[in-house]
């Protein structure tokens, strides 16, 4: 098609609605509403990552002690996939799965101390403290801390459920077999504790099963 060269404007609205082109060379068309929905929710689905959202899913549920059976819950669930639908299909409708989750990413995180602290050398101190959990269970939490590269670092090494009484000889058999998990017999160093008395106990207890000197310094 021919355009008078007195102008320049019917030529260049030419080149720009047949052609996609400016001054410049190709420019790219406005999208449409359609056009962008559609983009935003291919956008939603091809970048979630469910291992992330797996991950953070936990963290949550168990820094918040919230019930395993909350991801059953309909309000809770229409939460969720009104965020990202893709959610429908993955988020588990079951709290054992919740369950199997946790122990998983347990075992997983426990392994990885455990190479950790296989292949250092110094020595690792422990500190250790009863607690009642919410539902009345008798729980023994037990820390390590040791030093790697000038940083001091920390790990929880097991929430040991104490049945019957709560003396310091029952304590003392739930840290020994956190010691004899992380394979620490040659490595524990101090155990760090508060003045109760069944702690007193409990570190004559230990020291007697792991063979060391209780002498008091």
């Amino acid at each position: 098609k021919t355009y008078s060269s007195k102008t320049t404007s019917h030529a260049m609205s030419h080149m720009f609605r047949v052609h996609g082109k400016g001054k410049e060379g190709p420019i790219s068309r406005p999208q449409t509403v359609l056009q962008q929905q559609r983009a935003a929710a291919y956008n939603v689905v091809s970048t979630f990552d469910f291992a992330k959202f797996k991950s953070l899913l936990l963290r949550w549920i168990v820094c918040t002690n919230v019930s395993f059976s909350e991801v059953e819950h309909e309000q809770f669930r229409e939460l969720l996939i009104y965020c990202n639908a893709v959610l429908g299909d993955l988020l588990p409708r079951s709290h054992n799965t919740i369950r199997d989750w946790v122990m998983k990413e347990f075992q997983a995180q426990r392994a990885r101390v455990q190479g950790i602290l296989a292949a250092y050398s110094g020595q690792v101190h422990l500190s250790f403290d009863m607690w009642t959990s919410t539902n009345s269970l008798a729980l023994l939490g037990i820390v390590g801390h040791w030093i790697d590269g000038g940083a001091v670092q920390t790990a929880l090494f097991g929430m040991k459920r104490l049945r019957g009484a709560h003396t310091g000889e029952n304590m003392a058999e739930a840290v020994v077999s956190v010691i004899e998990e992380y394979s620490l017999q040659s490595k524990f160093g101090y155990f760090m504790l508060d003045n109760a008395p069944t702690n007193d106990v409990c570190v004559r207890h230990l020291c007697e099963k792991l063979q060391v000197d209780s002498t008091v310094k």
